[in-house]
């Protein structure tokens, strides 16, 4: 899921989109036990560091996202995220989903069959979004991190695993 902020006050070299594949959620992506997280470089370090010191800057955002699902579909909607721990996907149609999180539970709300889906936010990769202070390094594993086109994305795990999941964060150059 691209998430496109807009934010006026973003510098260049800031964040200038999130990337939440899987949601862990709605689409679960199990990774291999083998997989292992990557030696960085130090270009690629100082990429982990930006993006952590982005999340940990703010505190309140809304965009507009795009979220393409492993079978391209793309839905689009709006975005907004209020720390700690509340945000809210608000999908437009003719995608039925809502997705709300109160700062302790994440609930996935399908409008058009009138049903939802709680799971802790703790217990989500969100929590790395969403928590006040967040040390990327420690709370998550460092899968990938790729740039090219103006672009950096940084691929995370959660290292608590209490849910499936991948967490891609992106930034412009």
């Amino acid at each position: 899921m691209s998430l496109k902020f807009a934010q006026p006050t973003l510098r260049r070299r800031h964040i200038a989109a999130i990337v939440l594949s899987g949601l862990a959620l709605l689409i679960s992506v199990p990774l291999a036990a083998a997989d292992k997280p990557p030696a960085l470089t130090p270009e690629q370090t100082a990429a982990v560091d930006e993006i952590g010191n982005y999340i940990n800057g703010f505190h309140t955002l809304q965009g507009d996202f795009t979220q393409i699902s492993p079978k391209g579909i793309v839905s689009k909607g709006v975005f907004y995220l209020s720390k700690p721990g509340k945000m809210r996907f608000e999908y437009s149609p003719p995608n039925p989903f809502i997705i709300v999180s109160d700062g302790s539970w994440v609930t996935i709300k399908n409008r058009a069959k009138d049903q939802a889906d709680q799971y802790p936010l703790s217990q989500t990769p969100l929590r790395l979004v969403l928590d006040d202070d967040v040390n990327i390094y420690k709370e998550a594993d460092i899968l990938d991190v790729q740039s090219g086109d103006g672009l950096v994305t940084v691929s995370l795990d959660d290292k608590k695993k209490m849910m499936p999941g991948l967490l891609m964060l992106s930034y412009e150059e």
